[in-house]
């Protein structure tokens, strides 16, 4: 038998037996379900690290020919898995805390409409230059302090570099929306 006869045979066997080959192979997948998807696992792993640059363009092609779209795919599945969601945020927060404080002060100029954007890393040059301590009481910082405006956004303060010093928690709560000035009145500062 030549090797061409013996596609055919298959083919013409195949489509003789479908029904019983189809229900066999549907029971193979379901007993073996595991080992076949750990193989699927294994081959794509490969294969992306093959072809990793190549994948890597054709995703980044396909992000900005529908940005709409993967929209509405990501916001599908923050519908569908809050919790994953919930808890990779949480995790993305803890491991970058400068930038999610920087990011969270521009969010609340964007809200206030008061302009202007901070730059990263500022949190890092302020903790060196005010040398780890406190702008209003003097104190260590430690890990728990906030981006404060001076001038607060609410009495028309902008969102910019120069307008933000580094407080400890409860000196921030504290200031909340006062006018430095007043403030530091308070505290004794100034007279």
């Amino acid at each position: 038998m030549q090797k061409l006869d013996i596609v055919e045979y298959r083919k013409a066997y195949y489509r003789k037996n479908k029904e019983r080959l189809s229900g066999q192979q549907k029971e193979y997948y379901r007993i073996n379900k595991e080992k076949i998807n750990e193989k699927n696992r294994i081959y794509n792993r490969m294969y992306y690290a093959e072809h990793k640059e190549e994948i890597e363009k054709r995703k980044a092609e396909y992000k900005k020919l529908n940005p709409e779209k993967r929209k509405e795919v990501n916001a599908k599945y923050r519908k569908s898995n809050p919790e994953k969601v919930k808890e990779s945020s949480k995790n993305y927060r803890q491991a970058n805390l400068e930038k999610y404080r920087v990011h969270q002060s521009n969010r609340r100029a964007r809200i206030r409409k008061n302009g202007g954007k901070l730059s990263s890393g500022l949190s890092e040059k302020l903790f060196a230059l005010q040398k780890g301590r406190c702008a209003c009481c003097g104190e260590l910082l430690g890990d728990s302090y906030h981006l404060d405006h001076i001038m607060p956004l609410f009495l028309g303060g902008e969102n910019e570099d120069w307008n933000i010093q580094l407080l400890k928690q409860k000196c921030n709560n504290q200031k909340f929306i006062k006018h430095p000035v007043d403030f530091m009145q308070l505290r004794g500062r100034l007279l």
